[in-house]
This record gives C-alpha cells, sequence and structure tokens, in this order.
C-alpha cells in the first residue's frame, strides 16, 4: 500500500474538528494524481498546484486561504471524475484523522484585505471560475501561503 499527499480547502468547522482531535471525511481535495502531473509535467509542481487549487476551493468557501495536508493511504483515495476535476487533481478522500496532518498552510495575514475583497467577488464560484476572476491569479503570485507544522493549528485558525 502506497500513501500520498492529499490537501484539502480548509474550512473553520474542519479546523476545529481536528483542533478537537476529530476524524473527518468524507472531503474533496487535491492530489497530485496521474492527470494532473501529466497536466504539469512534474510530480513537485503537481504537489504545489494541489494545495494551490485547494486553497482557491476554501477561499470560494469562508473567504480565506487555509489548507490541511495529509498523507492517505491510497485506499482511503479516489480520483474524481470529469475535466475539471481531472485536470486539476481532484480526489474524494474517505476520512483521516489529525494525526494524519502534515502541514497546514494559510495566506500571509498581510494579504487580508486584497484577499477579503476578491474573496466576495468569488464566494460560491468553481475552481475554475474563480481562476479565471481578474485579480485573482495576480493574487495567487503576489502571496504564497505560508507554511505551518502540524501542532500549530491555533495559529492557522486565528
Amino acid at each position: 500500500m502506497t500513501a500520498m499527499l492529499v490537501s484539502i480547502p480548509a474550512s473553520a468547522a474542519l479546523l476545529d474538528d481536528l483542533a478537537a482531535g476529530r476524524r473527518a471525511g468524507p472531503v474533496t481535495g487535491f492530489a497530485a494524481t496521474d492527470s494532473l502531473v501529466d497536466e504539469i509535467g512534474d510530480a513537485e509542481e503537481a504537489e504545489r498546484a494541489a494545495t494551490v487549487y485547494a486553497s482557491i476551493v476554501a477561499w470560494t468557501g469562508d473567504g480565506r486561504r487555509r489548507v490541511v495536508v495529509v498523507t492517505a493511504p491510497d485506499t482511503m483515495v479516489a480520483e474524481a471524475s470529469g475535466v475539471e476535476a481531472e485536470s486539476s487533481g481532484q480526489v474524494a478522500l474517505k476520512e483521516f484523522a489529525p494525526r494524519d496532518v502534515v502541514a497546514y498552510y494559510a495566506e500571509d495575514p498581510a494579504a487580508a484585505g486584497e484577499s477579503a475583497a476578491l474573496a466576495e467577488r468569488i464566494r460560491g464560484l468553481s475552481l475554475d471560475e474563480a481562476w479565471e476572476t481578474p485579480g485573482v491569479t495576480d493574487h495567487l503570485a503576489r502571496w504564497e501561503l505560508l507554511w505551518f507544522g502540524p501542532g500549530e493549528i491555533a495559529t492557522v485558525i486565528a
């Protein structure tokens, strides 16, 4: 059995569950699937893209770019179908536990004003629609996500 990294859009509710030690799932996430690696051309860049895609989906939900990255056995992960899902590495993860978390990502607090303004424009949009919204890719290029270790969930929630 092999494992893969899955980047999961992190809502406030999901983060609260993890902070309380509760398991989560099923969830939609993004991973360096064969389709995404073929699309990007490099496995490491595909993992980075999966994290960015998860951050955009989180942003269209509760307005904040936050991601939970977990290591999941491939038996717990299923690739999503459809052109958009395959090209973005979208997967379904049956469940995961807080101990499976290997990292959190969150946007730099210095980006909060710009990020909030864009969040209002992309709320409820699909990944592709959000990506095409003017200002989104410029924002992504200007503001890299900050990395946090598994024990730093309180900082990510704040």
